[in-house]
């Protein structure tokens, strides 16, 4: 006779206590993964050595975006050095390391801040972490920064999308007058959200740019006081007349003008306004800005005439994806001639950083997921110290207040 088998009760409950008991042998969650990282921090070329205070480095999880913070240190005076052990699960982590230093000079006593930043640090079992950074001396009062940027566009009241009253602010961070001349306005090729190893890898050297406006002048034409901005517009005219919520961007200081006439969407010139000198953009029609904030913006001195950098400074790169070879070609601007830049992503899809970190190591942003309807009609906005100066420690995460309305409005 022909018969399944069923096991009998008490075999079943054998066979689970078994298991619990198996289930109960284990370490606590997380402990195996937790890998020892040591931070070496030296301190820059120096007459007198100089001392370290008030340091802490701080890790971020690239996925999760949860700080890992160690303010106690051990000094290796042999190697003038400071050395920091932080304790972390598994991952992909930036870091950024800060201080301060008091130095007398002349009887003048006078403390100076120092950072320095590593980025894409992969941590794991096989591979813990040993870092060794060289502090820099920095002041947030240099000269021209990215202070605020309108990338989103507005929302129609009929919820339709509207973008050409995007807008950039770059202001004069410094105390004394500055010239504008031969800063451009540069986009980066690659993306936050999307991760290849793109060979030749310059990202030490260069950033790898797929747009190029320029402000026009012979050194001595557009003077920017200390402390005075210049409003550029993707497109200086009165957008309200097209979308109620928009922005009026009539009296911007420059516009990005695209002189494409015949194309399916042309470009229409305010002559009363200032154009930016294009000298190159990838797209044969009309520039906008990443409305999604998926790119790297920056602000750079343009160090050679146009013929020179077009011929000299082509990039050519090769990588995979999804299994295919592929190629991109873009232009490289060398890493010296930046002076400001902020990386743009968003939580849910952030991936990497795509400037060197010395230059960005953080990421700033407006709304929190793809497509997110919340984003428009916001802006990102740089930090002011209590004495009016706009704070650039070089890491948007820590330098932007993010999702605030725009100013202009």
């Amino acid at each position: 006779m022909n018969t399944k088998y069923r096991p009998r009760p008490n075999l079943i409950l054998l066979l689970l206590i078994f298991l619990l008991a198996a289930c109960n042998s284990e370490e606590p969650a997380g402990k195996e993964t937790d890998i020892i990282c040591k931070v070496t921090l030296q301190m820059p070329l120096s007459e007198k050595p100089l001392m370290l205070d008030k340091a802490r480095v701080v890790f971020t999880n690239i996925r999760t975006l949860r700080n890992y913070t160690v303010e106690d240190f051990s000094y290796d005076a042999g190697k003038a050095s400071y050395i920091f052990t932080a304790t972390l699960p598994e991952g992909e982590y930036n870091l950024v390391a800060e201080g301060e230093t008091t130095n007398t000079i002349a009887g003048h006593t006078s403390t100076s801040s120092l950072h320095a930043s590593s980025s894409n640090i992969i941590l794991t079992k096989t591979r813990p972490g040993n870092i060794i950074l060289t502090m820099n001396l920095y002041n947030s009062k240099r000269g021209f920064v990215i202070d605020e940027f309108f990338f989103t566009g507005s929302m129609s009241p009929e919820g339709e999308q509207y973008i050409d009253d995007q807008y950039i602010i770059i202001t004069n961070n410094s105390a004394k007058t500055l010239y504008a001349d031969s800063i451009a306005i540069v986009e980066s090729t690659f993306t936050t959200v999307q991760k290849f190893n793109y060979e030749p890898d310059i990202m030490d050297k260069a950033m790898t740019v797929d747009a190029i406006y320029m402000i026009p002048g012979d050194g001595h034409t557009h003077a920017v006081a200390p402390h005075k901005s210049l409003l550029i517009a993707i497109d200086a005219k009165n957008h309200k007349e097209a979308c109620s919520n928009a922005v009026d961007l009539s009296h911007a200081d420059f516009e990005f003008f695209d002189d494409n006439s015949g194309a399916t969407w042309s470009d229409i010139d305010n002559l009363e306004v200032p154009n930016l000198d294009k000298w190159y953009c990838y797209t044969h029609t009309v520039f906008n800005f990443h409305n999604r904030g998926f790119k790297t913006y920056a602000i750079v001195k343009m160090n050679a005439d146009k013929k020179t950098f077009l011929k000299d400074y082509f990039y050519l790169c090769n990588y995979r994806n999804m299994g295919i070879e592929m190629q991109w070609a873009a232009y490289q601007i060398p890493n010296s001639w930046i002076i400001d830049a902020v990386n743009l992503s968003i939580k849910s899809l952030f991936r990497w950083i795509i400037v060197d970190p010395s230059i960005d190591m953080g990421w700033a942003h407006c709304g929190t997921v793809n497509m997110d309807i919340n984003r428009y009609d916001k802006v990102i906005r740089r930090k002011r110290d209590a004495s009016g100066w706009l704070i650039d420690t070089n890491n948007s995460t820590h330098d932007f207040d993010c999702d605030l309305p725009p100013s202009v409005k």
